[in-house]
C-alpha cells in the first residue's frame, strides 16, 4: 500500500456498520485506523481489513472521554501523518422497555462516567475530536478530506 494512500478514522470500527465501513475503505487502498472500546472486536476487525489488502491500525478508545478521542487521533496522525476522513459511528445501544434500561445496564463502565454517557457517546465523540490533530477548516479549504 503507498505511503500517500488516503486515512480513515472509524470510530465504533469494532462491529456492525463501523466495521462494514472499514473494510469498505480499505478495498478501496485507504489506510483505516479502527477506533473502538474492545480489544476482541478490534482486533477482528484488524484482521478482516488485512484480509482484503488493507493496513490498519487499532485504537481502544472510549468515545465519551475527551483525553481518550485526543489520545486516538494523535495517535492516528502519530502513525500516519494525516487524516483525511473522520468517521464517527460509535453507538451504544440498550434492549428493553425504556423504564427498565439505566446507564449500568447499557454499559459496563457508566459507573466510572457520567450518569447519561451511554447516551450522548456518539455525540461527544463528534465534538472531542482535538482540532489541533483534525482540522476541519484546513481540510475544507484544501478539498483534502471530510469530517
Amino acid at each position: 500500500m503507498p505511503v500517500d494512500s488516503p486515512v480513515v478514522a472509524i470510530t465504533g470500527a469494532s462491529a456492525g456498520i463501523g466495521r462494514a465501513t472499514a473494510i469498505a475503505f480499505a478495498r478501496r487502498g485507504w489506510r483505516v485506523a479502527l477506533v473502538a472500546r474492545g480489544t476482541a472486536g478490534l482486533d477482528a476487525a484488524k484482521a478482516e481489513v488485512e484480509r482484503v489488502g488493507g493496513k490498519a491500525l487499532c485504537i481502544e478508545t472510549d468515545v465519551g472521554i475527551a483525553s481518550e478521542v485526543d489520545r486516538a487521533a494523535h495517535a492516528v496522525a502519530d502513525r500516519w501523518s494525516r487524516i483525511d476522513v473522520w468517521i464517527n459511528n460509535a453507538m451504544l445501544t440498550a434492549f428493553g422497555p425504556a423504564e427498565r434500561v439505566t446507564a449500568a445496564a447499557a454499559s459496563p463502565n457508566a459507573r466510572a462516567r457520567k450518569p447519561n454517557a451511554g447516551t450522548c457517546r456518539s455525540i461527544m465523540g463528534s465534538l472531542l475530536i482535538d482540532p489541533a490533530v483534525v482540522k476541519p477548516r484546513d481540510y475544507a479549504r484544501s478539498g483534502r478530506g471530510t469530517i
